[in-house]
Formats: C-alpha cells, sequence, structure tokens
C-alpha cells in the first residue's frame, strides 16, 4: 500500500527503507558517533529521497518536551544580551514557551552539556549565538532541527538566522567620524574566527578605502568584545607614536573600556580621543560622556528568533529563513569636529 501523496515522512519509513530500526535512524540523527559510518550514510542517503522534513524531526524528538527553548550564549555577563533575551522571553510567553539560558563561558565541554538538553528533548527548540557549532551538534543534525542562529552566522552551514548588516553599520559608524573631521582612525574589534568581528573589520576598512585614507594595522587590534580587553587595547592605541584621533569600537564594551583607557592616560573623550561603540547597551547612555553608537534591535533580535524556532517547531512555512534587521546611527557625546 502507497503511501498517501500528503502525508510527510517519518523516522520509520526511513528505517524501512533502510533496513534498520527506527531506533537505529533516531541513534544516527541525533547519537551519530554511535552508529558505524556505513549506516550512518544508508539512513542519510534515505532520509534526503524521501524528502525528511527538519522540523519533522525536532517534533519527533521532543513530543514530550516542556515547551521550552535554549538560548545559547558565549557570555552572559556581556549586556548585549539582557535585551535580546528579553525580547526572546516576551516572545515565547505570548506562545506559553519557556526561555532557558545557557552561558557556555567560552568552554566547549559546557556546550555539549546544554546541547544535550536539546538532543534528549528537553527543550524544543535551540537558538544560538556561539559562532560554531556546539560541541555534541553535527551540521546534519542542526540541519534536521529547530535550531536558529542569532549574531553569528556559521560558516558553511546555512541555518536559519537573525542577523544585522555588520559590515554596512561599521562603515557608517567610521564614515560618521570621517565626516567629523577624523583622519587618523582606530579600529578595536573581536577575534577573526567570529563573523560579526570579520563583517565590522571590513566595514572599518571599507570606510577608509571610501574616503581614500591609509590603512594602518597597528591601528586595528583584535581581542574580545570585552570592557577590560578595550582598555587594554585602547592603551596599546594610544601609545603609538602617532596615536589616533578617533577609535571604532566593535562593541559598547570594548568602547566603554577604551573611554576609561582614555581618561585613565590624562586626556579627554571627546576633545583629544572621539569614541563610537556598537550595540547601544544600557550602559551606552548614562557614561559620561555618554556614549554614541550604532543601536542593535536587541529585543527584536530576540523576538524574531524565537518566531523562526516556533514555526519551525509547528510545521509552518517559513517565507525569511534569513532575517536582516535594521540598526541605527545614535549621535550622543563622545565624538567631537576634529580640525584637519
Amino acid at each position: 500500500m502507497k503511501k498517501p501523496a500528503n502525508r510527510k515522512p517519518t523516522m520509520a519509513d526511513i528505517a524501512k527503507r533502510a533496513g534498520v530500526s527506527t531506533a537505529t535512524v533516531s541513534r544516527a540523527l541525533t547519537r551519530p558517533e554511535q552508529v558505524n559510518l556505513e549506516t550512518r550514510l544508508a539512513i542519510k542517503k534515505v532520509a534526503a529521497e524521501l524528502k525528511f522534513q527538519p522540523n519533522l524531526l525536532g517534533r519527533q524528538l521532543r513530543a514530550g518536551a516542556a515547551k521550552s527553548l535554549l538560548i545559547l550564549v558565549q557570555d552572559l555577563s556581556n549586556s548585549f544580551f539582557s535585551e535580546l533575551i528579553k525580547g526572546a522571553q516576551t516572545e515565547a510567553l505570548e506562545h506559553k514557551y519557556s526561555i532557558i539560558v545557557g552561558d557556555t563561558d567560552y568552554y566547549r565541554d559546557r556546550e555539549k552539556l546544554f546541547v544535550d538538553l536539546f538532543l534528549g528533548g528537553r527543550v524544543d527548540g535551540l537558538i544560538m549565538s556561539t559562532g560554531h557549532l556546539p560541541n555534541g551538534l553535527n551540521a546534519d543534525l542542526a540541519t534536521l532541527s529547530p535550531v536558529v542562529v542569532i549574531s553569528e552566522k556559521i560558516p558553511d552551514i546555512n541555518l536559519p538566522s537573525v542577523v544585522v548588516d555588520n559590515a554596512y553599520w561599521s562603515e557608517a559608524a567610521v564614515q560618521y567620524l570621517i565626516k567629523h573631521g577624523h583622519r587618523r582612525i582606530a579600529h578595536i574589534g573581536g577575534r577573526s574566527s567570529y563573523f560579526t568581528a570579520r563583517e565590522r573589520s571590513r566595514g572599518y576598512r571599507n570606510a577608509l578605502s571610501g574616503a581614500n585614507l591609509p590603512y594602518d594595522s597597528q591601528l586595528e587590534i583584535e581581542t574580545d568584545f570585552a570592557f577590560a580587553s578595550g582598555y587594554a587595547a585602547a592603551k596599546q592605541i594610544l601609545s603609538a607614536q602617532s596615536p589616533p584621533t578617533a577609535i571604532f569600537c566593535a562593541s559598547d564594551e570594548l568602547a566603554l573600556g577604551a573611554m576609561r583607557a582614555v581618561q585613565d592616560g590624562e586626556l579627554s573623550v571627546p576633545n583629544d580621543v572621539s569614541i563610537v561603540g556598537f550595540d547601544d547597551n544600557l550602559l551606552a547612555s548614562v557614561t559620561s560622556p555618554t556614549l554614541t553608537t550604532i543601536r542593535q534591535p536587541r529585543r527584536e533580535i530576540g523576538a524574531a528568533a524565537v518566531r523562526l524556532a516556533l514555526d519551525m517547531i509547528e510545521d509552518r512555512p517559513i517565507e525569511n529563513r534569513n532575517v536582516q534587521l535594521e540598526c541605527h546611527l545614535i549621535e550622543r557625546g563622545s565624538v567631537t569636529w576634529r580640525n584637519c
């Protein structure tokens, strides 16, 4: 008897065609290391032939889950995530889902502990800002599950995402400094292993090139997106023989650290050094001087990621798997005009 045309394939269908048990199919998709390579490849081939739908795997594996979503971040102390999580939670609660937050603190073994919650069916979907597939989650399973990436895209894997145009808005930030008469502009950015950091560096360099300004590698420093890192990087930059008159920082945490370094060096922000950040975190509007920055729609990023995850869990059609949201330049007190 033929399967009805409108019935979607299940793991049982895959098992029957591949000549294995349903449990073996489940293990191959969730714990591939427990299944030999030949069997894994056969199951993957059959799943592709049957056009096994990603959300079905998530639903079958998590049928008993407690209507919850896991948000996986690398550093919860970074204030960027507080508003994002608020937005995610507000959206989730409207659909009677709860939010669990996993802070890996950059430890790969800790990633696996949180991913096991997802693979073990204790949460329905995974939203992550890790910049890589966390330990315990392979590419095949990620693409067959309700997994959404935010901020940090993962190379070579087209997962549903919610991002901003980091290169465009970084270029806009540096152009703003150039329009204020600055010609020697430094950049304190994140590690180039991360998509966001690479894109913000690209925007910085594009702005210099567009204004026919030379690029000086001594004025660009890679570091962590943290206050202490911004402080140390700014100290290094300001000690150069020809220091900059302005610094574009790839996060507000970095910018606040850079501002403190300038002030501790008995210089003034913005009279001696102008500074622009990226994010518009909670301290940007209350620091002295207040911080000119690129505002990311952090609450909407969280809410949009939840909507994407729920669409996959509930088997709803997704019109746009890759959501790009708009930012805004917020002018405050950390930038002044510089006479050329």
